[in-house]
């Protein structure tokens, strides 16, 4: 058990005088599989999309300065420390970035599989737009909604379409 379950056990038994410990508050593979059916699927996706802009931002700025740490996040996206801290959280726990000792944030396969592949969508969708006339940033922000909405069969068909 953490020191974080330790402190949430003891806080309950102390403010709500519940005999709280690791026994009694477990949940299911069961329960947890009927929750996650009951939740609205445009909220998971939208909280998947959230979860490749975070892999696809870090997988940009190692790139361009080789290294990344939360503060780069927030100063790139313009979201609060809290916010990113979240989903940094998140994002270790799911097995898709690590943390080293001095805070700098690296991409595992998976992490940096999945990341690549909405850059490249990314940046496949954004210069086809450009190619047609549109603004550039204008072009950024529609391509940064089609990369998560688009199927990967009409995603490589269209990229076969544009590269030829």
């Amino acid at each position: 058990m953490e020191n974080g379950d330790k402190a949430v056990f003891s806080y309950t038994q102390r403010f709500d005088k519940w005999d709280v410990n690791a026994s009694n508050v477990r949940v299911s593979a069961e329960e947890i599989k009927n929750a996650y059916t009951q939740v609205d699927a445009k909220l998971v996706e939208v909280i998947k999309e959230s979860a490749e802009n975070y892999l696809e931002t870090i997988h940009i700025l190692n790139k361009r300065t080789g290294s990344v740490r939360s503060i780069d996040i927030v100063n790139e996206l313009g979201y609060s420390k809290p916010s990113v801290s979240i989903a940094m959280k998140n994002l270790r726990e799911k097995g898709f970035i690590t943390i080293d000792e001095g805070g700098h944030i690296l991409l595992t396969d998976e992490g940096q599989r999945q990341a690549t592949d909405v850059f490249e969508k990314h940046t496949i969708l954004t210069n086809w737009l450009v190619s047609l006339g549109v603004d550039k940033e204008i072009a950024q922000e529609d391509a940064c909604r089609m990369e998560h909405d688009m199927s990967d069969e009409t995603f490589m068909a269209l990229k076969a379409h544009i590269l030829g």
